[in-house]
């Protein structure tokens, strides 16, 4: 008892006892994973999920994956003809997702216009929308040092210096935030707002995923746009503070905004909007919130 104590080993424990523990070496050390012991609530669209769920497993977190919201292409609007007829006019292209990369691309090899034909550069939020344009045909610039959100792609953009007489197209969902056309309008340039998607509330069950926060079954939420924690306040309603019984994490200063207004206040937002920043971030506390503690 006095080594258990020393070794700080509770309840529940498992001991190997027997040849079986020369096996140790070759199974998989979950102990050693990051996330190993956290449960994990993805929200994203079901298309952009899939990453996100296999990155989060590989990093030893048991993930649960409901879809609040879902992509849907807005086709042959005024605004995206008039974008085409000025297809080769622009300076650059400014994405602000993923989505608006591959729904820009899609719409553009409908109306006979290859991304690859575009000879200017695509500057892109954050490591995730990058490798959405590359693989749409479209030639990236240089990435913001930090923070992967639009704020840190204005900043760097500004730091060009005067913008006069430039011309910019920036694709992105119906109805989005545009702080970063708004920075550039103000230096200067000229930034044509194209509605190129819309982001719909996904049907998911929302009692059993309150069951499943009510009975402490998720360490964490994740919350990666506006769209998906306006989909869950609503589809939860009064339940929503449930959610005080994880850990709530919002990616990017949009989806924490949201957050707050929803009266749900992060616990956590990385100092990026990626992935990545965000296992960092939940690896730095323990998974379980402390018994009681709903705020």
């Amino acid at each position: 008892p006095k080594r258990v104590q020393e070794a700080g080993l509770g309840a529940p424990s498992v001991v190997v006892v027997g040849d079986v523990v020369r096996l140790r070496a070759e199974l998989p050390a979950l102990d050693r994973a990051r996330l190993f012991g956290w449960r994990i609530l993805v929200t994203r669209p079901a298309d952009s999920a899939r990453d996100w769920v296999q990155t989060l497993r590989e990093a030893g977190a048991e993930v649960r994956s409901v879809p609040m919201t879902r992509i849907v292409p807005l086709v042959g609007s005024p605004e995206q003809a008039a974008a085409f007829r000025a297809w080769n006019d622009y300076d650059a292209v400014l994405f602000t997702s993923a989505n608006a990369a591959r729904q820009l691309a899609a719409r553009a090899r409908e109306q006979g216009f290859l991304p690859e034909s575009l000879s200017v550069t695509a500057h892109c939020v954050g490591p995730a929308t990058a490798r959405a344009a590359l693989e749409a045909g479209f030639a990236v610039g240089e990435l913001p040092l930090a923070g992967f959100d639009a704020r840190a792609l204005a900043d760097r953009l500004l730091a060009e210096g005067d913008l006069g007489g430039r011309r910019y197209l920036q694709p992105q969902a119906l109805g989005g935030r545009a702080l970063l056309a708004e920075a550039r309008r103000g230096a200067g340039a000229t930034v044509d707002v194209v509605p190129v998607y819309r982001t719909d509330p996904a049907p998911f069950d929302a009692s059993a995923l309150a069951t499943a926060l009510r009975a402490g079954e998720l360490d964490a939420l994740l919350f990666a746009s506006p769209s998906t924690v306006r989909s869950f306040s609503s589809a939860l309603g009064e339940d929503r503070v449930l959610a005080r019984r994880a850990r709530i994490v919002a990616l990017g200063p949009a989806s924490a905004e949201a957050l707050v207004e929803a009266g749900l206040p992060p616990d956590l937002q990385p100092e990026s909007a990626t992935l990545e920043a965000c296992i960092e971030a939940l690896a730095s506390v323990a998974p379980s919130r402390p018994q009681g503690d709903e705020r």
